[in-house]
């Protein structure tokens, strides 16, 4: 595995669920048990127009050759990555998301490794 593999499932899952958030956000919210409505769709939109800028960097330093500026990206990916494991996990085992609210975690935990991996080892 690269690190430009990593990337690219940042990328990917990032675009995809922006997609989601930002044309049919009342849905995704309600797969993951959380509670929809207006004001919730409109914070649910703007998540969505982040994950759309945090995919499209993801996808675009996968090959970027310089290491100072790939450095910087990763560490900040490996981050957020631990914060978003931590937060839904706590999320998920405390019921505020049901048991979809498992595949956000298992992600953010392989991008949490993934990075990890590649920045400290």
């Amino acid at each position: 595995m690269k690190l430009s593999h990593v990337f690219s499932f940042n990328a990917l899952v990032a675009l995809v669920y922006a997609i989601g958030f930002l044309i049919v956000p009342n849905t995704v919210m309600g797969l993951h048990g959380l509670p929809a409505g207006d004001t919730q769709a409109l914070l649910a939109r703007y998540f969505g127009v982040a994950l759309v800028g945090l995919g499209l960097v993801a996808w675009y330093v996968r090959d970027v050759a310089h290491p100072p500026l790939k450095d910087g990206i990763t560490i900040s990916l490996f981050l957020s990555s631990l914060l978003g494991f931590v937060l839904s996990i706590q999320a998920t085992l405390s019921g505020q998301m049901n048991v979809v609210g498992w595949l956000p975690t298992a992600v953010y935990l392989l991008l949490f490794l993934g990075f990890g991996y590649f920045r400290f080892f």
